[in-house]
């Protein structure tokens, strides 16, 4: 096992049901800098997997990730197959959170709640929650430099779990959002839809490394992500803002 931090520090919560939104944006054609194509290509500078992980109220080493496998994370000692951790289906997500519960729930011990993006080779994504706290995290095989597109823009339509809380009032929901790339200005936005209740809209900004993004330091929403597969097919990261903590993934 193999652990890789991440900067970003998000917020465990206990939660229930709920519900979101999506918001359009515009797309043009990326340019690539590179005329690889193949998915082997994409991922050789990455194949290890680079992991990262964020959490609240526990011990920085928390969470550790397999570096062979990114489907297998361990939180508090406890191994998590993703591929196989059950619950029911929601697109290219499965679980079991606040009154949703069905299908064949396969979750060790002390995990209660969960909402994974499982259904990807490149890229997982999602929040855990194990003995009171959620963990939200990502890991997968980020895209090659060499297939990194240099200008244009593309339009990821990523699903969103948030796990929220204010005043007493706790919710966990799956909605969709659209993310914006801005290769040129090296730019993530997106706008995510939450109850007013809960501190209203969520602004996601970012600048683009490479194949990785980071918000700013100190910015109201942490946010940190990345580009997974042959020529950034996918999207993926984890989000903070106030006492909402989540994770974002999907693909053009």
């Amino acid at each position: 096992m193999k652990q890789y931090l991440a900067l970003l520090c998000v917020a465990a919560l206990a939660a229930c049901g709920g519900g979101g939104g999506s918001t359009p944006t515009t797309q043009s054609t990326p340019t690539n800098t590179s005329n690889q194509t193949s998915s082997t290509a994409a991922n050789s500078q990455n194949a290890s997997g680079r992991q990262f992980y964020s959490l609240y109220n526990s011990k920085a080493d928390a969470v550790t990730f397999d570096s062979s496998n990114i489907k297998k994370i361990k939180i508090d000692g406890v191994d998590i197959d993703l591929a196989t951790i059950g619950g029911g289906h929601f697109n290219d997500w499965q679980g079991n959170f606040g009154g949703i519960r069905s299908g064949n729930a396969n979750a060790p011990a002390g995990v209660s709640d969960w909402l994974v993006y499982n259904q990807s080779g490149d890229l997982v994504a999602g929040v855990v929650t194990k003995s009171g706290n959620n963990y939200a995290f990502y890991n997968g095989k980020f895209t090659d430099a060499a297939q990194m597109p240099a200008s244009g823009k593309a339009v990821y339509n990523a699903g969103v779990v948030q796990f929220m809380q204010f005043n007493g009032l706790s919710s966990q929901t799956l909605s969709s959002s659209r993310f914006t790339a801005d290769f040129g200005a090296k730019k993530v936005t997106a706008d995510i839809l939450r109850d007013a209740r809960y501190g209203g809209n969520i602004a996601i900004n970012a600048d683009i490394s490479g194949s990785k993004f980071a918000s700013a330091a100190g910015a109201a929403t942490q946010v940190e992500g990345g580009f997974f597969g042959a020529n950034a097919a996918e999207i993926g990261g984890i989000f903070k803002n106030g006492e909402t903590v989540g994770a974002f993934a999907g693909k053009k």
